[in-house]
């Protein structure tokens, strides 16, 4: 691979966060995505039912109700009102362009209380209100990415408290973001990533990552593309072909600890190592290493699978991420088998807990005969012997009573569960909960 080709491989596994998650962002503002209908900037777009199979989006859950909205501060600050809100799990994720997670405004960080905050564009300097709680944002357009706990009787509860969420911008202008028109071709991405890099450049710990992306005229300030050599679109286009590899290996993989089969991904998204407002920890147990170039390599790596597999995660002290892709043999799940896992004890948590059900390749929910997407410690009627629970996964129901009860459908093809602990208990991070493999049943 000549040096061209490698920085190519490199630059697209650096940029792939932005280019994917501000083509999200779009896709929020213009089409909406599944039951979120499209919001502008600085409006909420509100769930009011549970995500669905036709809601194609990476990796979506099915424990709560989202509230999210695209937040432009390119004008200014933005207030942010969250009410009062009592004995419910909810949180208020702010992701920026990057997919960093930089501060958590829920039932962790705020209790019960709610609050106004003040979101500040990157730079500010004019005089600001004393009576807000400022949250300082890294970019200048950023996410908010709420999830409510919900049963399915109490929608109306929170409908309720979602319309008393509010985002109110302090300047005057009518103007903001435009989002860039891009024109379909072989180097489409790499044009997006160009343009991007200039309204959202790299921030000063990923600095020593600018030679990489400079080697490819990615830093230019004007357009490269418009008369480009044909080696360098060569490079651009094996390096991209690369990068996807890499990325995918990295999400088949993991972090590399495993147990029984689960990819232990408890800091996959402890990338930000730079903003922390309310909510974030800033300790070394939650920030990847990131001193030497190769550790911001495989912090790059390890951001775009994330961004690739779980666009908009938590932090694994607000919740933890469990794929599985294999059984006891090793082998890969697939709807020709029947399975069964059997929790000696279920997942210990302070919120809740759910196995979420997704199709390979595209991580999507699967369409099922009873409508059930994903099946935890919230789910009515099931079936425990004590303290045990055994959910019994098939592409066709049991034909026993009690372990259709239990039973979590599959897709035809193969497929890969999710188990999400919200709120986990410290019993996860010491290594005392041990996880069950998921074994070939005869069901």
């Amino acid at each position: 691979m000549d040096h061209l080709h490698e920085q190519a491989k490199k630059a697209f596994i650096i940029g792939f966060p932005l280019v994917f998650n501000l083509e999200q962002m779009q896709r929020f503002t213009n089409q909406g995505v599944g039951n979120l209908p499209p919001a502008p900037f600085n409006h909420f777009s509100h769930a009011v039912t549970k995500a669905k199979p036709t809601d194609e989006f990476v990796s979506v859950n099915n424990d709560t109700l989202y509230s999210v909205s695209q937040v432009d501060l390119s004008q200014g600050p933005v207030l942010f009102r969250i009410p009062v809100i009592s004995k419910r799990y909810y949180v208020f994720q702010l992701v920026d362009a990057w997919t960093e997670n930089f501060a958590y405004l829920g039932q962790r960080s705020l209790g019960e209380a709610g609050g106004e905050f003040l979101l500040l564009p990157p730079g500010w300097t004019e005089t600001l209100p004393k009576d807000r709680e400022i949250i300082h944002c890294p970019t200048k357009l950023i996410s908010i990415v709420g999830r409510w706990a919900c049963g399915e009787e109490e929608l109306a509860t929170v409908k309720a408290l979602q319309a008393q969420v509010s985002l109110e911008s302090l300047t005057q202008s009518k103007s903001g973001y435009q989002w860039p028109e891009f024109t379909e071709y072989k180097l489409v991405f790499w044009e997006k990533l160009w343009r991007y890099l200039q309204d959202f450049p790299l921030s000063p710990a990923f600095a020593d990552l600018a030679p990489t992306l400079a080697d490819l005229n990615l830093l230019a300030a004007k357009n490269p593309f418009t008369n480009m050599e044909e080696s360098l679109q060569l490079a651009l286009l094996a390096g991209a072909e690369e990068g996807v590899k890499a990325i995918d290996h990295c999400l088949l993989n993991g972090n590399g600890e495993q147990e029984n089969g689960w990819q232990k991904n408890y800091h996959i998204f402890d990338y930000n190592g730079e903003f922390f407002e309310r909510g974030t920890l800033n300790h070394p147990d939650w920030i990847m290493p990131c001193d030497t170039l190769d550790q911001l390599l495989e912090l790059s790596l390890r951001r775009a699978a994330a961004a690739k597999g779980g666009l908009w995660g938590n932090h694994g002290y607000e919740a933890i991420y469990l794929p599985i892709y294999v059984d006891e043999q090793k082998e890969q799940l697939t709807g020709s088998k029947n399975y069964k896992i059997t929790f000696q004890k279920t997942p210990p948590t302070n919120a809740f807990w759910s196995l979420t059900m997704y199709a390979l390749p595209d991580y999507y929910l699967v369409a099922n005969e009873i409508r059930r997407y994903s099946i935890g410690d919230r789910t009515p009627d099931l079936v425990y012997e004590g303290e045990e629970l055994t959910i019994y996964l098939s592409h066709t129901p049991p034909k026993e009573p009690t372990q259709k009860q239990n039973w979590l459908p599959t897709p035809a093809g193969d497929f890969r569960p999710l188990l999400r602990v919200y709120l986990p208990k410290e019993e996860f991070f010491n290594g005392s909960y041990q996880l069950p493999a998921i074994e070939v049943s005869s069901i």
